[in-house]
């Protein structure tokens, strides 16, 4: 904002500022013509007076740069315009120009008084008028007086050129000064070491005759003819082959645009030339040091203008902007597998933002001048721009250390503060990336450095290419297309050999993150990974969350992170390549023969349970899994997808209890409890290779599970995966789930109806050990709380059955189970009772009692992020709740 009011001031003072009538008297042929340019706000009509204040006679002008360019006068031809740097050009002529000749403003006619100065100001315009007649004897040597030097004592030569300074200064504060030129083109010269803010002097030949002007340069454009001129011409003389001219000035002339000069002290002045007869762009640009005092004779060295400060700005700002911004944002782009990106980002900006406000501020408030350069619209925008630049490096690096440090935090609160701030700062930095390029260009462009200049543009080109290659490239692989197989990159350490040993020993997840605090892991898939000292692109809360788990529905794109808003994400073949680095080991299965074969599946049957809800059988003949499951075993869950690799893999969770095979054993075992069959229940398979899956399906565009209903080919499925519930024998549980998240725990329902039976059938617990040999895998004192939200009764799976496990727990007072359902058309259950509303906190504390339960949250998206916060905020051990 501030930058803005500069800016805005800068133009007013700019445009406001007096615009003026430059008139000047030549000879040409046998006549003397008059030039006449006015420099205007804008393109108007406007009208100017014609004065001649000898007969006291005035014309009104018509005269416009709108529409045409000229004033309706036979006096006057020559028109042209032209805009130059915002300002409007109108320049006129007269021949022959008779003494007395002058143009005004109408305005003011009545004003002039005795052939001097006046200044007009109106509301559109100020003109600066001068005096012709004064200006023209001034400018002009008189012809009658012989040219003569020999009696000023100082004489310069610059640099080998045949170009002398002559001057002598007299006690009557004046000075004078001979140009001794062994050319006929136009030369400059500056009392100042540059031309920006500078008196200088312009000569040049028209007409075998010397004209000297008093001029004020106000950067490398073409100076403006003082208001007052304060050169005297001496005499002069024109050869064939240069000219001399010798003039006479005061050292402080009273006008505040001469530079004031003192006898005795030391300047830097300036010169410059071109090839052409009158003043144009400059081919030639120096200055040098002079001692202003009498008696001074020798050689001055001239500089091109060319400071190290200049070379250094350009070289350290190329190499910034045009290698190291480059190099830095590929590295934050595409290189993110690399463990220390984030430091490579920010060192190369840290060099490139700090280069870059030091040398703007060096360029602005010190200066680094450069020769053969014309301050028109390409040097202004390149000045603009740097300090834009210059301004916008401070903003961009506060923002880059406020997102590495939301970066590296391990609080999940911090997440929507990252997106913005990072968001800004791409964005920014996009920004100020081209525009330094911009710049880069401009500065090449305006120091007529050719070669370099189609150089930057080649190289600037090269780097666009890459980028685009580098695009196309992170798009090709922003799925898994290969995989890799695991292999430990280097000897373990002592902490991750424990981590290995206490995974294979099924210990919970929550006590080993207790007893390693030091080391972070995951499992992808069986695979156990180390991400202690991973820096992760989206921040390291994401880390800390995760820690510990299985991370297969995230890094798949499956599953946000849940207790978060963020949206899920497919990681790419890097992100994959990087996790493979971090391998430590795998984690054994014991309950499966040949798990994850190198075979695709058949679907050899699928079922619907409801509308949209349906039970798939999958079969593998290279795959075995035992119906007898582990408690440890409950909750692992397959992996689907519909091509081997490279397409989109989603999770199911195993549901055994629901294969063809043990429902009819379930059947059995219910018969056989209530008296309905003496004979005892048998599994007839205790293993199958055949993989029940329930799956609901989702019409969204591209959704996998639509695509599953609809495959007729080959399945590739993969599992099973994940330490499951990670239950303990004697834990005290809650779940909280909505929809198809019930079927994570259709297993340990099903464990628990079988359980059920063992403790409240004494008479025929010898005989259900038996068929059930896993009834002392949990203690009696276990306990299981079910609170399930359903659209409909037709969405609860399993509902026939697990009534069976409600009635048979609150009959014999049992607190192996207990369940409350809601449904969300407002219809009760018959068996098991309603809790009213949604999963509101007052809900949530009365069910987890004295915070020490195992808390478990499986369904919708929104229903989980909505119970994680209410969990949060309550006393709950948040190290035993689990996401399932």
């Amino acid at each position: 904002m501030n930058f803005t009011i500069i800016v805005l001031l800068l133009w007013i003072i700019i445009n406001c500022s007096a615009q003026q009538i430059s008139q000047t008297v030549k000879m040409y042929g046998n006549e003397k013509l008059l030039n006449i340019q006015i420099i205007l706000s804008s393109q108007f009509d406007f009208q100017l007076t014609y004065y001649n204040n000898q007969t006291h006679s005035f014309e009104i002008l018509h005269c416009s740069n709108l529409d045409s360019c000229g004033c309706q006068s036979p006096k006057f031809s020559n028109f042209y315009c032209f805009e130059n740097n915002g300002e409007y050009y109108f320049h006129f002529s007269k021949l022959p120009y008779v003494n007395g000749d002058t143009i005004l403003k109408k305005e003011n006619k009545t004003q002039i008084q005795d052939n001097h100065e006046i200044e007009s100001h109106s509301s559109n315009v100020h003109f600066r008028i001068l005096d012709l007649e004064e200006y023209l004897n001034k400018s002009l040597a008189a012809q009658t007086v012989a040219y003569t030097d020999s009696d000023l004592s100082s004489s310069l030569q610059l640099g080998t050129y045949e170009l002398y300074m002559k001057w002598e200064i007299y006690t009557n504060g004046s000075f004078d000064m001979a140009i001794d030129y062994n050319q006929l083109n136009w030369i400059g010269f500056g009392f100042c070491p540059t031309m920006s803010d500078c008196d200088m002097i312009v000569l040049y030949v028209s007409q075998q005759t010397v004209i000297v002007l008093d001029t004020f340069s106000y950067g490398h454009s073409t100076p403006r003819t003082d208001k007052s001129n304060d050169i005297n011409i001496v005499s002069y003389a024109v050869n064939s082959t240069g000219y001399k001219v010798r003039f006479n000035r005061k050292l402080d002339t009273g006008d505040t645009s001469d530079q004031v000069l003192a006898k005795g002290d030391k300047y830097t002045f300036c010169v410059a030339w071109s090839g052409a007869d009158q003043m144009e762009m400059h081919s030639a640009w120096y200055n040098f040091d002079i001692t202003f005092d009498n008696g001074i004779v020798g050689q001055a060295t001239l500089s091109n203008g060319e400071s190290i400060l200049y070379y250094v700005h350009a070289v350290v700002l190329f190499i910034g902007w045009g290698i190291v911004a480059d190099f830095g944002i590929i590295i934050g782009r595409f290189f993110k597998s690399i463990n220390s990106y984030l430091w490579i980002h920010a060192i190369c900006f840290i060099f490139v933002d700090l280069s870059t406000l030091v040398l703007v501020v060096l360029m602005l408030f010190v200066g680094g001048s450069r020769g053969n350069t014309e301050e028109d619209g390409a040097l202004e925008a390149h000045k603009i721009i740097s300090i834009v630049l210059g301004l916008a490096v401070i903003v961009q690096h506060i923002l880059g250390v406020v997102v590495k440090h939301f970066l590296e935090s391990t609080e999940k609160e911090n997440r929507q503060a990252l997106f913005t701030i990072r968001m800004i700062h791409v964005v920014l930095g996009t920004v100020m990336y081209l525009a330094a390029k911009v710049d880069i260009i401009l500065g090449f462009v305006k120091n007529e450095e050719k070669l370099l200049l189609v150089l930057g543009i080649i190289w600037t080109l090269l780097l666009i290419l890459v980028r685009i290659g580098l695009e196309i490239y992170k798009s090709f692989n922003s799925s898994i297309r290969t995989k890799i197989a695991p292999q430990q990159q280097q000897p373990l350490s002592e902490q991750q050999t424990k981590l290995l040993k206490l995974l294979q020993g099924n210990h919970p997840s929550a006590s080993i993150i207790k007893e390693l605090p030091q080391i972070k892991w995951v499992l992808l898939n069986q695979d156990v990974y180390d991400v202690t000292d991973y820096q992760h692109p989206g921040g390291n809360f994401i880390i800390s969350n995760v820690n510990g788990q299985e991370i297969s529905r995230y890094f798949y794109g499956a599953f946000q992170l849940e207790s978060t808003t963020m949206e899920p994400y497919t990681h790419s073949q890097f992100a994959y390549q990087t996790l493979q680095k971090r391998y430590i080991g795998t984690i054994q299965n014991v309950n499966y023969n040949n798990q994850n074969p190198g075979s695709f599946w058949d679907l050899i049957e699928k079922v619907d349970l409801s509308k949209n809800i349906s039970l798939f059988n999958f079969t593998n003949p290279n795959f075995q899994i035992n119906l007898r499951q582990n408690v440890l075993d409950f909750g692992q869950h397959f992996s689907v997808t519909l091509q081997e690799v490279g397409g989109k893999i989603r999770m199911y969770t195993k549901v055994l209890c629901m294969s063809n095979p043990y429902q009819t054993f379930r059947e059995q075992v219910i018969k056989y409890n209530e008296g309905k069959t003496t004979q005892p229940p048998l599994l007839q398979f205790d293993k199958i290779n055949t993989v029940p899956l329930i799956i609901k399906k989702y019409n969204f565009p591209k959704a996998l599970s639509a695509q599953i209903f609809e495959h007729q080919g080959n399945f590739w499925v993969q599992g099973p995966f994940g330490r499951g519930l990670e239950l303990e024998s004697k834990s005290k549980c809650i779940a909280f789930v909505g929809g198809t998240g019930i079927l994570p725990f259709l297993d340990l329902l099903d464990h628990l109806l079988m359980k059920s039976i063992y403790l409240t059938n004494k008479q025929k617990q010898q005989q259900i050990q038996q068929f059930f040999p896993q009834y002392d895998q949990l203690e009696e004192s276990f306990e299981f709380t079910l609170l399930a939200s359903f659209q409909s009764e037709e969405e609860f799976i399993g509902k026939d059955w697990i009534r069976k496990l409600y009635l048979i727990n609150k009959t014999n007072d049992l607190k192996l189970f207990n369940m409350q359902i809601r449904y969300s058309d407002s219809t009760l259950d018959t068996v098991i009772p309603a809790f009213r509303g949604r999963f509101n906190e007052e809900l949530v504390r009365q069910h987890l009692g004295d915070y020490n339960k195992k808390v478990y949250i499986c369904g919708p998206p929104n229903m989980i992020y909505s119970l994680t916060q209410i969990i949060s905020k309550t006393e709950q051990d948040q190290t035993k709740v689990m996401i399932v």
